[in-house]
């Protein structure tokens, strides 16, 4: 594949493969109008670094979604325990220490963790 392939079948523009892989516009320039011929393996490499961006983007986005589960989970979490607690105290002004507790609507009282 020549350089002038490559970039029609990446879409980017002359300017946009310069900066992205490092290579001076001029010899980019010099590739595509045939003056100078690029080596075949510079080619090959330009499209592998692609392929491998493109199946990160695939694994980040995956992750990306496993996260926004996760949060959305979290958040129902949350909502529920909302719905069903009256209040939840992080400091006992009569204690020295401190104390993390919940006071359920149910008249029920869990400490969650405690510092003397």
């Amino acid at each position: 594949m020549t350089v002038k392939e490559f970039i029609k079948s990446t879409g980017m523009t002359q300017k946009q493969l310069s900066e992205r892989f490092g290579i001076p516009r001029r010899t980019i320039e010099d590739w595509s109008r045939g003056v100078s011929k690029c080596p075949e393996y510079v080619v090959k490499m330009m499209q592998e670094i692609l392929d491998r961006d493109k199946e990160e983007k695939k694994s980040m986005y995956k992750a990306f979604v496993i996260i926004d589960g996760i949060l959305e989970n979290v958040n129902d979490i949350n909502r529920e325990i909302e719905a069903q607690t009256d209040i939840v105290n992080f400091f006992d002004p009569e204690d020295e220490g401190w104390r993390a507790w919940v006071e359920w609507k149910d008249g029920k009282t869990i400490v969650l963790e405690e510092e003397a």
